[in-house]
């Protein structure tokens, strides 16, 4: 969760989620095949791995595919998060995907949540006053609910 700003003599409102953007999906991918290239060193690997094998090409189409089903849960995230926070007195700007840093490296649906602008004044008003803060949190865990209901419908587990 971000507040986001513009510099002086810029005018900007509203809040923001963001998704991790597809060209760094690749970057991911290269991390993933980094990290896991150490599992060959230990002992008896292949059994505790399944029969993983960190440097076949086979074992990493899993990992794009695991990648794709995290883009659209996170997605799916985003939009209920967006859902909620669109009930406040702001407006939203959307949900949209970025290759954020902070979005990088994730194994699992993930957002970053840009609240609203600290250089708008109006909307830095709201964001430091404990309603506002309060009213906040609760549309982003709203949000989070209603993602989490919406998942254990779906699936089966």
């Amino acid at each position: 969760v971000h507040t986001n700003s513009v510099v002086p003599g810029h005018y900007a409102k509203g809040f923001q989620v963001y998704t991790l953007g597809m060209h760094r999906a690749k970057d991911n991918l290269d991390v993933a095949m980094r990290e896991n290239s150490v599992i060959s060193m230990e002992k008896g690997y292949q059994q505790t791995y399944q029969g993983f094998d960190p440097k076949s090409s086979e074992s990493y189409i899993m990992f794009e595919m695991m990648q794709n089903v995290h883009q659209d849960k996170s997605i799916r995230l985003a939009q209920a998060v967006q859902g909620k926070l669109a009930k406040l007195p702001s407006s939203g700007r959307g949900v949209r995907r970025a290759g954020f840093l902070v979005k990088r490296e994730t194994a699992m649906p993930s957002i970053l949540i840009e609240v609203g602008f600290i250089s708008n004044k109006k909307e830095a008003e709201f964001l430091l006053s404990s309603d506002g803060q309060n009213r906040l949190a609760q549309a982003i865990a709203d949000g989070f609910a209603s993602y989490y209901e919406a998942y254990n419908k779906s699936s089966s587990l």
